[in-house]
């Protein structure tokens, strides 16, 4: 038996020797240009809103691109590209992320790309059976609008109209108050 536990402790070291190596990144795979603009906004731009009391303020963006990894522990892996938006406002207190993600769609095994919406860390939901809406706003017709809402009962705001064209169109507050862009 004692012949034997060198091989075994040889055997085990073998066997474990990938895990003492990580995996070497593969691939990576970014966002095109074209998929990056149905968040329509740029880094450091300023974006002009009013209340339903006039009153007027921005909303700050800042862009932030990062990658993200399918790793298992000691093999190699593809890295994916992370991209978000944030936009914020320090009065009314709103603090909103924009990111681009990928549903797959089983039926035909299409993904399918669309903004995922965070405001004040509440997740705002879209249903994908829904057709899109048409949304005026200070005169303007906007066209090819999502309408995302909240999931959650006494989240003050309850609803966000969506343009992959121009961004946020508007917030609605569930006791009837609204903030909309300012055009």
């Amino acid at each position: 038996m004692k012949r034997n536990y060198p091989l075994l402790v040889l055997i085990l070291l073998l066997v474990q020797s990938c895990c003492f190596t990580n995996g070497e990144e593969i691939g990576r795979i970014y966002f095109t240009p074209e998929e990056k603009a149905i968040i329509p906004y740029a880094d450091n731009q300023t974006i002009q809103f009013i209340t339903d009391e006039d009153f007027e303020f921005q909303l700050n963006t800042t862009v932030s691109s990062t990658f993200y990894s399918d790793q298992d522990f000691c093999e190699d892996y593809t890295s994916y590209e992370n991209y978000q938006v944030y936009l914020n406002s320090e009065l009314p207190t709103l603090d909103v992320q924009l990111s681009l993600q990928n549903r797959y769609n089983g039926e035909d095994d299409d993904d399918t790309l669309y903004v995922a919406i965070t405001i004040n860390n509440t997740w705002f939901d879209y249903d994908f059976s829904e057709p899109l809406e048409t949304v005026e706003i200070n005169g303007t017709t906007y066209t090819d609008v999502y309408h995302y809402y909240s999931g959650v009962l006494d989240n003050p705001i309850s609803e966000v109209f969506y343009s992959y064209t121009f961004g946020i169109l508007k917030i609605n507050y569930l006791n009837g108050d609204y903030a909309q862009i300012n055009s």
